[in-house]
């Protein structure tokens, strides 16, 4: 059985990125997570966060869902 986890990003600035098969959050230059993959269902974005583009093509070509919330938590958009 896989657990179909959703990784919540609340942290301003924080950048997210691809890193082979693992999604790695860098907070001012320092990598503050590393979570696979396959370990996540969907990606919530809270206010100013970067996603690279080479993640976002990966979560959309796995079927993952991204979302992106103003800092209010008021609905922007999904891939």
């Amino acid at each position: 059985m896989q657990l179909l986890n959703t990784l919540y990003v609340t942290t301003p600035d924080a950048y997210l990125h691809l890193d082979n098969d693992t999604l790695r959050i860098e907070i001012e230059h320092e990598t503050k997570l590393r979570v696979p993959l396959h370990h996540l269902s969907a990606v919530v974005c809270f206010g100013h966060t970067l996603v690279s583009p080479g993640l976002m093509h990966r979560l959309a070509d796995e079927g993952k869902s991204l979302v992106l919330l103003d800092a209010h938590g008021r609905f922007k958009g999904r891939l």
